[in-house]
């Protein structure tokens, strides 16, 4: 039997959403966008695609290129798994825009990138 999910379960869940968002467009920001390293998924291709494009923001590329996935996903899984998802690549997407208006980070030794922002990971 499936139990029901409290109101500080709920908050807990998507706090720790909230958090891990955070930190991985901090380690985007910090470690690998200033060293033009390309990220994974759907973020690297939108590193890319801004590079050399640079019409929209990455965190705007990464939104747009994930909605048709989820609707896909909606359409196969239903909306259950889906929300917190949703909330996640949102949520997401928004931290890295912001943290890229608000300051810009300098380049760094690229094996120190690569370690700081796997760890951040």
């Amino acid at each position: 039997m499936k139990q029901k999910k409290t109101f500080l379960t709920f908050l807990w869940d998507y706090g720790v959403i909230t958090l891990g968002s955070a930190l991985y467009a901090l380690s985007f920001n910090w470690c690998f966008q200033p060293n033009h390293m390309a990220f994974g998924g759907f973020t690297g291709a939108a590193q890319i695609i801004n590079r050399l494009l640079p019409v929209l923001p990455v965190g705007v590329l990464v939104f747009v290129m994930n909605v048709p996935l989820f609707l896909i996903g909606v359409r196969k899984m239903g909306w259950g798994l889906l929300v917190s998802s949703l909330y996640a690549m949102t949520i997401g997407s928004v931290f890295i825009d912001v943290m890229a208006a608000l300051h810009t980070f300098q380049p760094m030794e690229p094996m120190l990138a690569c370690i700081y922002g796997g760890v951040l990971m």
